[in-house]
This record gives structure tokens, C-alpha cells and sequence, in this order.
């Protein structure tokens, strides 16, 4: 029975081809009935067909089936003899019979509609065990992820720690060259967390970088396509924006009224794999000199990118004012959005 359920709710069998089967089923039984059981009741062999279609097929097919048996067993014993073709027990036998089958039949097609609530149930039981699973899995692979990436933010700032501290003066400027440098990387990490560590909008990291060293727009003048960048490069360019911005507020274009502050970048297709470069170009500010030693701006600036983005990465002090461009592939870097 258990088999003719699972078959029953997973194939739909046309109305049409439903009722004729259990017309034809209910005629035999009651032609069986007739030949070879004669001594019995004569509704006594239909109740059985009548809990089977009702299981099988359910409510409607179960309560047809009924009415057809009682009318099949009516017509096995009337008679031309009978003013109604029944006697009265026949009649009170056959209308006991209708209201005992109907019944049966509702509580068969019930049985069938728990069968297939807990059929569905073990179904979902099922999925919620996949899923809870896939989840699990899903949760291990983003704690090894964020293990990941907190230790690459640790070194950054190991790094960042041990290199500030190593060329600074004094401690009040180390204590203040690093709380700014700490507060970029953090403002990076708030782009990369609201995509899940993965990439940061190129955009938005400049907006989120700079935007406290001036006015985007007015005295840094952003251009480019749409672009990600991709987790790797993304706090070592913070980094870098970072270094840029505050050299240009003490000495460059931003340490006056009148200079501003160029960046844009572009994609090449024209030699083969996609390059990205990317110019940063400070105009109208005071005459630049070249810097007698390399500090941990220039350095980081210049290596980071160069390593992180595995292209050229260079500083240019010209008179008129200092000039950075990154040149690699753009695959090394992120992606063109769209």
C-alpha cells in the first residue's frame, strides 16, 4: 500500500482515465460478485475497492467509487418483480451501505493526506539536514577565511607598526603618523566588510580614504571606469592613498589654496591581456624636491603596489608637482565591473 501511495502522489493520472478505471474496477467486482459469490452480502466485496481508490486517488475518486458500488450492488439484486426494483430492506440495506462507504471513503482520502503531510515532512526534514549541513560546511570554510584575513590584516599592521616606529623622530609623531595610518587601513576595511572581504569598489575605497584630507570633486579630482578591486591590493592601495594624500597636505598640492590633486585610471586592451594604469598627479601646488632619504611613505607606495598588483608601481618628484602611476595587468589588480 505504502508503495501505491508514493506512486500516487508523485504521478497525477487525468481525471478522465482516474474515473474510468474505477468504473471499470467497480463493474468487475460487482460481475465477480454476482458469478461466483452469491451467497454473501451483496456490498460486502466493494468496500475494499472503495478504501483502496479512496488512498489511492483520494477524496473524490474515493466518494465516486462509492456511489458507483452502491448502485453497481443495488442493480446485482433488484428485481423486475419490485414495484422499485429493491425490496424495502434492500433499500434501507443499500442507503446504509452509501452512508457507511461515504464515510469510509473520507477517512480513507484523510489517511492519504496525512500519509502525504508526513511524506513531506521527512522531505523537509531531509532538505533542513542538507542545509544545516551545506551551512556548517559553509560557516568552516568562512571562519578559515576570516582567520585568513585577520592574519593578513595583522601583518599590515605589524608592518605598518614596526615601520613607522623604526623611522620616526619621536614618539608623539610616531604616536600620530601611526594613529593616521591605523584609521586608513580601518576605513579600507569597511569597504572590504560590506563585501563580505572579497573585493572593494574602487570608488569607494578612494572616497572612503581621502575624503578626510579634502573634498573629492573639488580639490581631488576622481576619474576612471567602474572597477574592483580585488581583496588582496585592496588595504595596500588604502595604504598607498593614504601616504599620497597626507604628503600632498604637507608639501604638495594640497598644502596650499590654489593646487589640486589628479586621479584617474584607465583600462589598455590594445596589447593583449588588459592593463590597468592608474595616475596620481598633483597640480598647482608648491615646486617639488626631490626628498633626500626614503621614508616609509615612498617605500611602502612604491613596493607594496608594485608587489601586490605585479606590475611597475613610480614616484616622480618633478618641480611641478609630484606624480605616481601604476602600470599592471589588470587581472593582477581586480576586474572592470559590467
Amino acid at each position: 500500500m505504502d508503495r501505491f501511495l508514493e506512486w500516487s502522489l508523485e504521478h497525477t493520472v487525468p481525471p478522465l482515465y482516474r474515473f474510468v478505471a474505477i468504473t471499470v474496477a467497480v463493474i468487475l467486482v460487482g460481475i465477480v460478485r454476482t458469478l461466483f459469490v452469491t451467497s454473501l452480502l451483496p456490498w460486502l466485496f466493494f468496500i475494499p475497492l472503495i478504501v483502496f481508490v479512496a488512498l489511492v486517488f483520494g477524496r473524490g475518486a474515493g466518494l465516486y467509487a462509492s456511489v458507483a458500488s452502491t448502485i453497481v450492488a443495488a442493480f446485482t439484486i433488484s428485481s423486475r418483480a419490485e414495484p422499485l426494483w429493491l425490496s424495502g430492506p434492500q433499500w434501507a440495506g443499500s442507503l446504509l451501505f452509501l452512508v457507511v462507504t461515504l464515510g469510509l471513503a473520507w477517512l480513507s482520502a484523510e489517511l492519504r493526506s496525512a500519509f502525504a503531510r508526513y511524506r513531506n515532512l521527512v522531505a523537509q526534514h531531509a532538505r533542513t539536514n542538507d542545509e544545516l549541513k551545506t551551512a556548517e560546511g559553509q560557516q568552516l570554510l568562512l571562519n578559515e577565511e576570516l582567520s585568513h584575513r585577520l592574519k593578513n590584516v595583522l601583518a599590515v599592521v605589524q608592518s605598518v607598526v614596526s615601520q613607522t616606529l623604526r623611522q620616526a623622530n619621536d614618539l608623539p609623531s610616531a604616536n600620530t603618523a601611526l594613529s593616521a595610518r591605523l584609521v586608513a587601513l580601518g576605513n579600507a576595511t569597511t569597504v572590504l566588510t560590506a563585501n563580505s572581504w572579497a573585493s572593494a569598489d574602487i570608488t569607494a575605497m578612494i572616497t572612503q580614504v581621502l575624503s578626510p584630507h579634502a573634498e573629492i570633486g573639488s580639490r581631488i579630482k576622481v576619474s576612471g571606469p567602474p572597477l574592483t578591486l580585488n581583496s588582496r591590493g585592496a588595504l595596500a592601495f588604502a595604504l598607498a592613498l593614504h601616504e599620497l594624500a597626507t604628503n600632498a597636505a604637507k608639501y604638495g598640492a594640497l598644502s596650499n589654496e590654489t593646487g589640486h590633486v589628479e586621479l584617474t585610471w584607465n583600462i589598455d586592451r590594445q596589447a593583449g591581456e588588459p592593463r590597468l594604469r592608474l595616475l596620481w598627479e598633483e597640480i598647482g601646488g608648491p615646486p617639488v624636491t626631490s626628498p633626500t632619504r626614503r621614508g616609509f611613505g615612498s617605500t611602502m607606495i612604491e613596493r607594496s603596489l608594485k608587489s601586490y598588483f605585479r606590475g611597475e608601481a613610480k614616484l616622480e618628484y618633478r618641480p611641478e608637482g609630484l606624480r605616481f602611476e601604476v602600470d599592471c595587468e589588470l587581472e593582477a589588480a581586480g576586474m572592470v565591473e559590467g
